[in-house]
């Protein structure tokens, strides 16, 4: 089992295939995932491999084929991406839950040639099986059959798909805020470049929780890719309404997750340390001076309070939206050290990421090695949009070839839409959308991301949004029951704190969670 001081040198990989014999040679008999919790079922590197070969076999009679597929994290989902991959086919991984009206679209767009139907699937995906051809669908009752089946080596023979450098090994269906679907057209060389650049950047610890969907990127390179590499025991979360009892049964060292993950864990924690009869407890989170004992001593002082994360948790990365310092900083004082990066699906995804070595509050961390990143245009503070350009870069948009084109500056840059800047160390800040910035009166540009993030850990905030509507700066609430009245004074805390021109002009209650997109972004009008 590799442990957190050994670090097994993790070579250059072509693609899906190279890195199977890779980690087959390096790992063999350990176990790679464990799954179905509480049976607790587990699956070693050797057995994961033979898996994604026969059901490459069995796909591999016609390649070049656009084979969409969905359905809940899971073993056979991953064998399913692996063996799409490996069979020389481009897999087309959508969400679970995906309604008509969005599965419309991209059909129309990508036009797939055949489906695979794993656990978990939407109404919507189970009416389409019904409109493919026999022999060009697969159910999970036949994929579990072709992964069950007893074979001999020779039985199966192991894939040799060379991956081509203009060809897409994946199309990954990204809207952002709003939009409809664009495909992302990623190759295995800017998936393996992607993966290996964050396994240099932060080593996953010997256990990992895969609990983020893997039809989106950051799921599937940094809780698979990534910690397969290394040698780690990925433990499946299939269910995202269970997360917490997988937390707590699987106890894992290492997990990632999105922000709205740890939102829902630091007010579970919060509540709780705030009700404790010791008070001592609430001091302790509120001040500075629990920072003078050691990680150590501070898991054991909190220890009744981290056990819904699961008594081992050291690590989590956190990405896909901001994270707001507080957070990060109350979960150090915890013992539990959170990493935040920045991605997009067009970068395979990771951009830039913080380290154990190098973990700044507040930044999403030095940019990984696989790629570049410049400021374009920056102002008198050195604040731009945030371009990218590296070996982990999309082909382009699916069949989108003018906003391919809108997405490249001249020289080839990625423009991320984002702004920030780069310190005197290159890590990277982030300041805000370029498109979602409000622009008052009197000329000054107000981040609606910066006062989200001051907003979100406000008692009684759930969830937030902060937009302009007729000149006026407003902040739309979902929050707890009756807890209206705390959360205007604490807005009004808040806007103490800011210039006049970032003031929250008033404060918008809603009954209901916000419309989400796929990664439990927000949606924006």
């Amino acid at each position: 089992m590799i442990t957190e001081t050994q670090h097994t040198p993790i070579p250059e990989l072509e693609g899906f295939a190279s890195m199977l014999r890779f980690i087959t040679r390096q790992y063999g008999a350990q176990p790679a995932f464990c799954y179905d919790a509480p049976q607790m079922r587990r699956c070693s590197y050797a057995a994961f491999a033979d898996m994604v070969y026969a059901l490459s076999d069995t796909l591999s009679g016609q390649s070049g084929r656009k084979i969409l597929f969905a359905g809940q994290n899971s073993l056979p989902f991953i064998v399913t991406f692996f063996a799409v991959v490996c069979s020389g086919n481009t897999a087309v991984p959508v969400n679970k839950d995906i309604g008509e009206a969005e599965l419309q679209q991209i059909l129309q767009n990508c036009q797939p040639d055949m489906l695979i139907l794993l656990e978990g699937a939407s109404d919507a995906l189970h009416k389409l099986y019904g409109t493919f051809a026999p022999e060009a669908r697969l159910s999970a009752e036949e994929i579990r059959r072709i992964l069950q089946t007893p074979r001999t080596e020779a039985d199966v023979p192991e894939p040799d798909a060379s991956p081509a450098a203009e060809t897409p090994d994946c199309i990954v269906y990204t809207s952002g805020s709003n939009g409809v679907p664009k495909g992302v057209m990623l190759t295995q060389s800017a998936l393996m470049a992607d993966a290996v650049s964050f396994t240099r950047a932060v080593y996953p610890a010997p256990t990992s929780l895969l609990c983020l969907p893997l039809h989106h990127m950051f799921g599937w390179t940094t809780s698979v890719l990534g910690p397969l590499l290394c040698g780690a025991e990925i433990y499946i979360n299939g269910d995202s309404i269970l997360l917490s009892r997988d937390m707590q049964l699987f106890s894992p060292v290492h997990i990632q997750a999105v922000p709205a993950v740890l939102e829902f864990f630091y007010r579970q924690i919060r509540r709780q340390i705030r009700n404790d009869p010791n008070p001592e407890y609430r001091q302790a989170v509120e001040g500075e001076e629990i920072l003078e004992q050691s990680v150590e001593e501070r898991r054991i002082y909190f220890a009744k309070f981290r056990a819904m994360l699961g008594e081992q948790l050291r690590y989590v990365i956190s990405g896909g939206a901001a994270l707001s310092r507080e957070i990060t900083e109350f979960f150090w004082k915890l013992g539990v050290t959170i990493l935040c990066g920045y991605g997009m699906t067009e970068c395979a995804p990771v951009i830039s990421l913080n380290t154990i070595a190098c973990n700044v509050f507040g930044s999403i961390g030095p940019v990984i090695d696989c790629n570049q990143v410049r400021i374009a245009d920056p102002d008198a503070e050195g604040i731009g949009e945030i371009r990218v350009k590296g070996r982990n870069m999309m082909l382009g948009y699916y069949n989108r070839e003018e906003e391919t084109a809108a997405a490249f500056d001249a020289a080839g840059w990625l423009k991320t839409g984002d702004k920030g800047y780069l310190d005197e160390n290159r890590c990277l800040f982030i300041t805000g959308r370029i498109k979602n910035l409000i622009i008052r009166s009197s000329g000054e540009n107000v981040s609606p991301e910066e006062l989200e993030l001051a907003l979100s850990v406000l008692p009684g905030v759930t969830e937030v949004l902060v937009y302009e509507q007729a000149g006026l700066i407003l902040a739309e609430v979902y929050g707890e029951s009756g807890m209206q009245e705390t959360i205007r004074a604490g807005v009004d805390r808040v806007n103490g704190t800011l210039p006049m021109y970032k003031r929250i002009d008033r404060v918008l209650f809603r009954d209901t969670p916000f419309p989400k997109t796929p990664t439990n972004k927000i949606k924006r009008n």
